[in-house]
């Protein structure tokens, strides 16, 4: 029995629709358990890295503010121990 032309189309075209289909759902569960988890992912890496660069920025800060202390700190510590110096010079002149 000799299938006629149309028959052997309409076999490809059924053929590659059930293709078609599958792969649709397939697309749609690597969609749905593996991109969206992974986007889930990725934004909530990219809130993490905010989160650290807002950190980082202030410890910079903070860490810079402390270096403007710390100069003031030594100045008057250098200060202060000029004023000594000159104490103990007059010290040492009063005990002559």
């Amino acid at each position: 029995m000799c299938r006629k032309e149309g028959d052997v189309l309409g076999d490809y075209i059924n053929n590659i629709a059930q293709i078609v289909i599958i792969a649709g759902f397939i697309g749609g569960g690597i969609n749905y358990f593996i991109i969206q988890p992974l986007g889930s992912a990725i934004a909530a890496l990219k809130e993490t890295i905010q989160d650290l660069q807002k950190m980082i920025r202030e410890g910079e800060s903070a860490r810079q503010e402390m270096d403007k202390r710390l100069v003031r700190v030594e100045e008057s510590t250098k200060s202060a121990h000029h004023r000594m110096d000159g104490l103990e010079e007059v010290i040492r002149d009063i005990e002559k």
